[in-house]
């Protein structure tokens, strides 16, 4: 009995100092949601059996929420609900999944981690401009009335030349000739024109017209790196073996 202890204490140390057990480890907002292509699951699992199934959803929640599923015996039975860990079970593990090759506990199934560093960057982002903005407005504001009146007859002095200023100019969106073009320096993959006039658009109908700004350049980030992307990885006409 004494030694048993002494293993499942030694066993629990080790997977403390494994850095790749504690990746994903902590449960993100982002994972709340788990995305299902209908038809690249069903092309992809229709030899299955209704065990198997279930053992490849439950599988792939695992992953998503935690960043990997586990090969440890009672890990794997909690994962699968109390239920064994048939031959049949193992083989959707085998075919669908790959073990890490610096930790061979470690499975993953390589789309599922690419949608989930996808969604991970994108609740990052988001969360990053949200953040930006809070800061934003958490800064003191101006207690002089003298110091308010001076801006408001400024801003309306500026108005009329304002205008004449801009080199682009939307309903929310507007830019500067020096503005657009460091804009245009620092996403040169996309059209530019076309994208301002797009989310200058989004932002209409939105009535979002507050740290436009800051909203903007995530935008345009992303689109540029999805270009880069694009252009490094060219679209695989079939869909890759492992599809959820």
């Amino acid at each position: 009995m004494q030694c048993s202890l002494y293993a499942l204490l030694i066993n629990k140390l080790q997977k403390l100092k494994n850095p790749n057990k504690r990746e994903g480890a902590m449960k993100d907002k982002f994972t709340k949601f788990l995305p299902i292509y209908i038809r690249d699951y069903r092309a992809d699992t229709a030899h299955l059996t209704l065990e198997q199934h279930g053992a490849y959803f439950l599988f792939l929640m695992e992953q998503w929420e935690k960043g990997y599923v586990d090969n440890d015996y009672r890990i794997m039975k909690k994962t699968l609900m109390g239920n064994e860990y048939t031959d049949d079970v193992a083989g959707v593990l085998l075919e669908f999944f790959e073990r890490e090759d610096d930790n061979q506990d470690i499975n993953r199934q390589p789309r599922l981690q690419r949608e989930r560093e996808r969604a991970e960057e994108i609740y990052n982002r988001k969360a990053d401009a949200a953040r930006s903005v809070a800061q934003t407005r958490a800064k003191p504001a101006a207690t002089s009335t003298k110091k308010r009146i001076t801006k408001r007859k400024n801003n309306v002095d500026k108005a009329s030349t304002e205008d004449k200023a801009y080199f682009f100019k939307g309903s929310v969106i507007k830019l500067t000739q020096k503005d657009y073009d460091k804009l245009a320096e620092l996403f040169p993959l996309i059209d530019l024109s076309s994208e301002l006039k797009r989310f200058d658009l989004a932002f209409t109908h939105d009535g979002n017209r507050k740290n436009w700004f800051m909203q903007l350049q995530a935008k345009l980030k992303y689109q540029n790196d999805k270009r880069a992307k694009e252009q490094q990885e060219p679209r695989l006409f079939k869909t890759p073996r492992g599809a959820i």
